[in-house]
């Protein structure tokens, strides 16, 4: 057995070695919060065919409708949770946590930047019962700001309310409320 080829043995065994040590890559991962994707996929099997009943106020005029929904109906109304997902990768590492009792709250840090600044969610007995978040996005031409708020029972959304402001450079403030109700 010539020189070069022992080489090769012990380089392929002390690979083998340290790969059995269990020496992983330094690998962020992301943490595991809430399932936002997975609440939604519940949400729409859920809700199918069950009725809305959503209240629009936008800077001091209202208007109130009940509407049939359907699966797609589901999927465009509550397409606004994606954005309140802890758990994308651009927030690893970000948020400060803070867990009492049945009530986690997450922080962004203030040296992270992200549109999501507040993420709470209370649950009993395992079961999500309220979900609240602060979007804000300061841009240079323009802010928009949101807080959210659904609650749940049984793992059901049963409302929400989203209540915000927009600020679009040289145009004055506009103030909305968005509330949603199921209806059996």
């Amino acid at each position: 057995m010539s020189h070069l080829e022992r080489l090769k043995i012990v380089g392929i065994a002390s690979i083998m070695f340290l790969a059995g040590c269990g020496m992983q890559p330094n690998l962020d991962t992301v943490s595991n919060y809430v399932e936002i994707d997975s609440l939604l996929t519940t949400q729409f099997d859920l809700l199918y065919k069950k009725s809305l009943v959503k209240e629009v106020w936008l800077d001091g005029q209202s208007e109130s409708q009940e509407l049939a929904m359907d699966s797609l109906d589901w999927r465009t109304e509550l397409s606004f949770l994606k954005e309140i997902n802890p758990n994308q990768p651009e927030y690893v590492g970000g948020f400060a946590g803070d867990d009492s009792d049945d009530l986690t709250t997450l922080a962004l840090k203030s040296s992270e930047s992200g549109a999501l600044k507040k993420f709470s969610f209370a649950s009993k007995n395992g079961k999500i019962n309220s979900i609240q978040a602060i979007i804000h996005e300061d841009k240079d031409v323009y802010v928009h700001h949101r807080d959210i708020n659904l609650k749940l029972e049984n793992s059901e959304i049963v409302e929400y309310q989203i209540d915000g402001y927009q600020k679009i450079m040289l145009k004055d403030t506009i103030w909305f409320r968005i509330q949603g109700s199921v209806v059996n």
